[in-house]
């Protein structure tokens, strides 16, 4: 069974500020986190919509399949397994290349209905996501952060801007 996501992304610069802003709204913070996300090819994904991923965290690991319907849903499916090792080694059995590989730092607040994430992407610098359960809830989180669409990263997941894709915002 899949699960619905709604978001959006924004590059950020000044943490402190971002840090402030959460302590002002009241949000709690729930957890922190580092991951390293594996990616693998997804034949005919020439517009980077689809995504086949192993992620590491900590004892946790996790396979995940991801569908990116629209610039702010995206379709998933994810289960725990044991062995991202072997995971891994399956994937590229049955014919899917490594595509690129992704560690995070990742802060989880929560705020309302709405889960708020800090992420720090190596090689890329800060992010900051909001994923709420609908879109007006997106759009108020949105304009208490000062943030507006213009400043969105709408089109591009963390994978394709590791491989360049991303004009800078």
């Amino acid at each position: 069974m899949s699960n619905t996501e709604i978001e959006f992304k924004y590059k950020i610069n000044n943490q402190a500020e971002i840090n402030k802003k959460l302590k002002d709204l009241g949000a709690k913070f729930v957890k922190e986190f580092e991951s390293t996300d594996t990616y693998f090819m997804v034949p005919e994904n020439k517009k980077g919509k689809k995504y086949l991923r192993v992620r590491e965290q900590g004892k946790k690991v996790e396979l995940a399949y991801h569908f990116a319907a629209s610039h702010i849903k995206t379709e998933e499916w994810e289960i725990a397994i044991n062995d991202a090792q072997t995971a891994k080694e399956i994937l590229q059995k049955i014919g899917h290349k490594l595509d690129v590989i992704v560690k995070k730092i990742r802060k989880v607040y929560s705020y309302k209905n709405s889960e708020i994430v800090i992420d720090n992407i190596e090689g890329l610098g800060q992010y900051i996501e909001i994923e709420s359960p609908n879109l007006e809830e997106l759009i108020k989180i949105e304009k208490l952060f000062g943030f507006n669409k213009s400043m969105r990263i709408s089109d591009r997941g963390y994978p394709d801007m590791i491989r360049g894709y991303l004009i800078s915002k």
